[in-house]
């Protein structure tokens, strides 16, 4: 393995990471709005 195939898998592994990241806190985000709409909806 050649230093630049070495550099190249090492991004993209840090965009995996960061991806999944974003997936994460994005999914919940989601749960957490739903959440809050149920008991909205439940107080009404």
């Amino acid at each position: 393995m050649t230093l630049f195939h070495h550099i190249l898998s090492f991004k993209k592994s840090i965009r995996l990471k960061f991806y999944k990241s974003i997936k994460s806190t994005v999914f919940n985000t989601l749960n957490l709005t739903i959440l809050f709409i149920k008991q909205y909806i439940n107080k009404e």
